[in-house]
């Protein structure tokens, strides 16, 4: 009877460990060839905003790079129920894990600076707001990114560790203490920045639904005064020119506020299990931590996704690329 309890138990263990690794494998794919596939339309998108593609690249080349450092592992991992690579690989996955998450954030805090400045200060935009400045931006994030991921390499007492639950490496305390300090970090740099973007992205809500409703208002006048002059045509031009004059700001601003919320559902779980496991050095359930981690992982693949469906200049290109390809294809396919 004994014999039979444990085959089972190994048995459930296999099939859960089959569904983690089509799970992760599955997100793996789609983080890989969607970022790719993404950082090649933003490159052939010259008709979008300078600033606005250069921060996006920014944040599709940290979701590229959560796909090959973090998830890409994870098929060795969920086979060998365990971390086949080696230390070094495992604290550079620990370091990648941190750089990425951080990265996404701040440039997700960037993108909604630049649509603020855009939206509630319209005039001074060109001025404030340049293509060199968003790069200086961009790459200052990546250098407290890698300097904030980094340090844990260096820093005494602090080792990589693999998580069986996770699929992935942390930096733990080599005392076997709670991690008062990586729980500070999350604290300070995952959830602190948090509240200032959600405020941020409110403001920029309410201003861009108001100009849209003056600028709506504005065009409804023109139109009635044209009509009273007899001027149809005029008029309706007068209606669809301003009702569309601010509708590419205000789309804008919701985009990105779809972005910010995906972010937030995808990886508030996943910081909250490490922030509890940190500090009681308990293992929350498995079920929940593995649900927690595809969700974080899942964020890279979906803002592509964001992009498509809300972008109509990502959407044109991106369906000129691929025609184009398949064009080059059946070309070559008809020589031989």
């Amino acid at each position: 009877m004994m014999n039979e309890t444990n085959l089972t138990l190994v048995e459930d263990d296999v099939g859960l460990r089959v569904i983690e690794g089509i799970a992760f494998v599955s997100i793996t794919l789609l983080i890989l060839t969607g970022n790719c596939l993404c950082l090649l339309v933003l490159r052939l998108a010259r008709d979008m905003n300078h600033v606005t593609r250069v921060l996006l690249i920014s944040l599709t080349a940290a979701d590229l790079l959560m796909g090959t450092v973090v998830a890409a592992p994870v098929l060795g991992t969920v086979i060998t129920h365990g971390w086949p690579y080696g230390y070094v690989f495992c604290a550079i996955s620990a370091s990648g894990n941190q750089i990425c998450a951080t990265t996404s954030l701040f440039s997700l805090l960037l993108i909604n600076a630049e649509r603020y400045i855009c939206i509630c200060r319209p005039l001074r935009y060109p001025s404030i707001v340049t293509v060199n400045r968003a790069r200086v931006a961009v790459v200052c994030v990546w250098v407290f990114a890698l300097f904030l991921g980094l340090s844990n390499c260096f820093l005494p007492g602090r080792i990589a560790n693999y998580h069986e639950y996770l699929h992935s490496c942390f930096f733990d305390p080599l005392s076997g203490e709670p991690d008062v300090m990586g729980t500070l970090c999350v604290i300070l740099f995952v959830f602190a920045p948090f509240p200032v973007l959600i405020l941020m992205y409110i403001r920029i809500f309410v201003i861009a639904r108001r100009h849209a409703k003056d600028m709506e208002a504005r065009a409804i006048a023109m139109y009635e005064q044209a009509q009273r002059l007899s001027l149809q045509e005029n008029g309706r031009v007068s209606l669809d020119q301003g009702r569309r004059r601010f509708f590419p700001e205000y789309k804008a601003a919701k985009t990105f506020g779809i972005i910010t919320l995906t972010y937030a559902m995808a990886w508030m779980p996943f910081f909250s299990i490490v922030i509890y496991e940190n500090l009681t050095m308990t293992k929350a359930p498995r079920g929940l931590t593995v649900t927690a981690s595809c969700m974080a992982l899942s964020n890279s693949w979906l803002n592509v996704l964001v992009y498509y469906a809300r972008n109509a200049i990502f959407r044109t290109t991106a369906k000129r690329m691929l025609s184009g390809r398949r064009h080059r294809y059946s070309a070559s396919s008809n020589r031989f």
